[in-house]
């Protein structure tokens, strides 16, 4: 057991999930949870309510996560993939030509969208998700986020002093950390 926030914690180590059957199972634990977070909000979240909503037994999700916390970091890690995956597509070399005010404006709709997809849940990762999140996660989401955008602003048309693109970068990521 390890301590968290003076309380005694079960490891968040559990098994992965292999079979496309057990994939099913976490992936319904955790569409549970965004339903759940969505509707009824962050209390409502009990392990015994997600088990229910995802038509899981109990023991189902405590063989995938050892506690809530490991299910609101799996989500958060999962948005961080959501998000890097719609910046590398808004971002790419397919849309090094275009005007550097369209390509914000994309990002923002997609940061958006993301956000509109789930938005009790991004309010809830918004508040939790970064004392629940691995700090060393929460790092590589940044630097995978600044180097998209620095890649995309050294290699594009856009005017920007090539010097600022590091903090470029920097700038667009803390806005996408916070959706």
């Amino acid at each position: 057991m390890r301590k968290e926030n003076g309380r005694a914690m079960r490891s968040t180590e559990r098994k992965q999930p292999r079979q496309a059957r057990a994939q099913q199972t976490v992936g319904a634990i955790l569409e549970a949870t965004v339903q759940i977070l969505d509707r009824e909000g962050l209390d409502a979240a009990t392990t015994t309510r997600i088990a229910e909503v995802a038509g899981v037994s109990i023991g189902s999700v405590y063989q995938y996560f050892s506690h809530r916390d490991a299910i609101l970091r799996a989500l958060q890690d999962r948005e961080f993939e959501r998000t890097l995956a719609m910046m590398q597509r808004v971002l790419g070399d397919a849309h090094l030509g275009e005007e550097p005010v369209k390509v914000v404006a994309a990002v923002l709709r997609g940061l958006a969208e993301l956000y509109l997809k789930s938005p009790g849940l991004h309010r809830v990762l918004a508040i939790e998700g970064l004392r629940v999140a691995k700090a060393e996660h929460v790092h590589a989401f940044d630097l995978r986020a600044i180097d998209t955008v620095r890649h995309f602003l050294s290699a594009s048309k856009a005017r920007v002093r090539r010097r600022n693109a590091g903090l470029s970068g920097a700038v667009t990521r803390r806005g996408s950390s916070s959706s």
